[in-house]
C-alpha cells in the first residue's frame, strides 16, 4: 500500500494485494486517515495510515477466523 501524507491529509496512491489475497478499500470518511483491507479465505489485514500527534504513522491489524464447517455445537 502506498499513501501520501500532506498537510494533515492522507491520500491512497496504490493498494496491490500479494498473490492469493484480495483488496477492499472502503469509503474513506476521514481525510486524515486511510484504511485498506487485504484478505483471503481465512485471514484479513487492516492497514491504517494516519497522523499520530501530527506525525505520519501506520498500524496493521491481523484478523484470523477458523474453519467452522466441521465443528459441532452442543445445544
Amino acid at each position: 500500500m502506498t499513501v501520501r501524507f500532506s498537510d494533515g491529509k492522507v491520500e491512497l496512491k496504490a493498494a496491490r494485494p500479494n498473490s492469493g489475497y484480495r483488496v477492499y478499500v472502503p469509503e474513506q470518511k476521514n481525510p486524515g486517515e486511510v484504511i485498506v483491507y487485504f484478505y483471503n479465505n481465512d485471514t484479513a489485514y487492516q492497514v491504517r495510515a494516519f497522523y499520530n500527534y501530527g506525525k505520519p504513522d501506520s498500524k496493521v491489524t491481523k484478523y484470523q477466523w477458523s474453519d467452522r464447517r466441521n465443528q459441532s455445537v452442543d445445544g
